[in-house]
This record gives structure tokens, C-alpha cells and sequence, in this order.
């Protein structure tokens, strides 16, 4: 008895690079399309080839990305100035502050001072007149 038997060893690892593309591909397998200059980098997802490498893409996407990056700075610059506004506002107010209280305790330590002074006043009547000299003119002085 004789046995015979053939073996088909596929390295995942396999990079094919050609101008078509390879027959019989399985998922995840890599192809350098080298019909296209500069040669893409392909994945067969199963379905079709996806271009990895794709240079325009990449270009729009770093485009983008810019664009947005250049907002991004806009907002936080905007947001700078605005802290800084209110930063110099609590400032102004706190000063503000501390004048209004220092006016505050001044007119307590005066309003203390004009109570001891009512508290230490005192009256006295010394005479008193009943009738007398008739200081309002053309009256009777009754």
C-alpha cells in the first residue's frame, strides 16, 4: 500500500506584491497593488480589497484634523480672554469690597462714638419762669 499526499502551507504573514491581484485570497490577507504608483498596501476583508495606505485620504484627513486643531486653539484662546475678564472683575469687586467694609466699620466706630456722647448727655433746668417778660411783639405775654 502506498499513500500519497500533498500539503499547501499559507504564512499569514505573506505579503503578495504584484499589478493583480491574488486569486483565492483569504480575510486579512495583504497585497501591494503595484499597478498604481505609488503602490498601495490592500486587505481582502472578505469582500473586496481596502486600500491601507491610501495617500489622499491620509492628506484629507490630516487636513481636517488641522482645521479642527486650529478651532480648538480658537475656543481655548476665547475662553483665556474670558477667565482673564472675570479674573480682573473678582479682582475689582474684592477690592470694592474691602473699601465698603473698611466705610462700614469706620461708621460703626462713628456711630459708637455719638452714642457715648447721647448716652453722656444730660439735662437740666436750672429755672423756670411763669409769666415774665413779653419778648413776642403787640401779645399780652398771658
Amino acid at each position: 500500500m502506498i499513500a500519497s499526499a500533498q500539503f499547501t502551507i499559507i504564512s499569514l504573514c505573506d505579503v503578495v506584491t504584484s499589478d493583480t491581484p491574488p486569486e483565492n485570497p483569504y480575510e486579512g490577507q495583504l497585497w501591494v497593488d503595484t499597478s498604481v504608483t505609488p503602490p498601495e498596501t490592500k486587505i481582502w476583508d472578505g469582500n473586496e480589497w481596502v486600500v491601507q495606505n491610501d495617500i489622499e485620504t491620509i492628506r484629507t484627513t490630516i487636513s481636517i484634523l488641522t482645521e479642527k486643531d486650529a478651532q480648538f486653539q480658537q475656543t481655548i484662546d476665547g475662553l483665556n480672554s474670558y477667565v482673564a475678564t472675570l479674573t480682573e472683575t473678582v479682582e475689582t469687586v474684592s477690592n470694592d469690597q474691602g473699601v465698603l467694609e473698611e466705610r462700614v466699620l469706620n461708621s460703626e466706630s462713628r456711630v459708637s462714638e455719638l452714642e457715648h456722647t447721647v448716652n453722656g448727655l444730660s439735662v437740666t433746668m436750672q429755672e423756670q419762669y411763669i409769666g415774665g417778660i413779653n419778648y413776642v411783639q403787640n401779645s399780652s405775654g398771658l
